[in-house]
């Protein structure tokens, strides 16, 4: 089982769109879209080693469990239409689910170095009710919602072995 948080990381986004109803004549507008993220997840994990050769066993693995995925400070801001708006914090709850694979080196009978990949699905989030910064356009709207949240993950780690097993030792050889 693992269970870690995932500090703030900061969304920028732009968008550009044709808008025939703007009342300074037909043109292109954009938002851009600014927001932090972050997310509290808990995984059940399962590994599977593939074998072990000359000190080294390379695994595969996967796992599965839930996100607490969180959204804070959205703003949206339409420079050419002078508009935009903004959003409270918002939290959902979503399925996370991760691919491992990766191989680990004894180091000695208790202690193996690992370095592993991870591809990692926490799953969607959403901000709270958005406000527009102009009233005559009508309030409150439905939130803004991030899509399918992934991470590729590069770790190096420590294994520290319960029960361990003997080592490869080399046969001894004698002559004469």
């Amino acid at each position: 089982m693992t269970g870690e948080y995932r500090g703030k990381a900061s969304f920028h986004a732009l968008d550009r769109f044709f808008n025939a109803f703007d009342p300074g004549g037909p043109r292109y507008n954009t938002n851009a879209y600014t927001a932090s993220k972050s997310e509290w997840v808990a995984l059940v994990n399962g590994y599977i080693d593939l074998g072990t050769w000359w000190s080294i066993t390379p695994y595969i693995g996967a796992g599965v469990g839930v996100a607490f995925n969180t959204i804070e400070h959205f703003r949206d801001t339409n420079v050419i239409a002078g508009g935009g708006g903004w959003a409270d914090t918002g939290t959902q709850t979503s399925l996370a689910w991760a691919l491992h694979a990766g191989a680990s080196y004894r180091v000695s009978s208790n202690l193996a170095l690992d370095l592993s990949y991870r591809y990692l699905n926490v799953g969607n989030a959403r901000s709270g009710i958005l406000q527009n910064l102009d009233p005559t356009v009508g309030n409150p709207t439905a939130p803004m919602t991030f899509h399918n949240i992934q991470s590729h993950d590069l770790m190096l780690g420590l294994r520290w072995l319960l029960q361990p097993e003997p080592m490869y030792q080399p046969a001894l050889v004698r002559k004469g």
